[in-house]
């Protein structure tokens, strides 16, 4: 089992479905085949398109994200104990 691709965005409201930030990753399918992010709503219009760079992110460190720096609440208690990093894991382009 792995990781064929991925996108993870945080949304300012299900209203809206504005983007604050998303990380994507899906290689093969356009020119930057690296996990990058994207900031949609950036001032400076060149940032708004740009790929950052960032490696790759585990679900479980970006639903840690919600929580902590967009104070998501947690639908569960123990949450914590899920979402603790698995130790070193491959990337899946290894």
């Amino acid at each position: 089992m792995g990781t064929r691709g991925y996108t993870y965005a945080a949304m300012e409201d299900t209203e809206s479905q504005r983007e604050l930030v998303a990380f994507h990753w899906h290689p093969g399918e356009q020119a930057f085949n690296e996990p990058h992010l994207h900031i949609p709503d950036h001032p400076n219009a060149r940032m708004e398109h740009a790929h950052i760079p960032t490696g790759w992110v585990q679900v479980e460190a970006f639903v840690s994200m919600l929580i902590r720096e967009f104070r998501v609440k947690a639908q569960r208690t123990g949450y914590r104990a899920i979402l603790e990093p698995r130790g070193s894991q491959p990337h899946p382009w290894d």
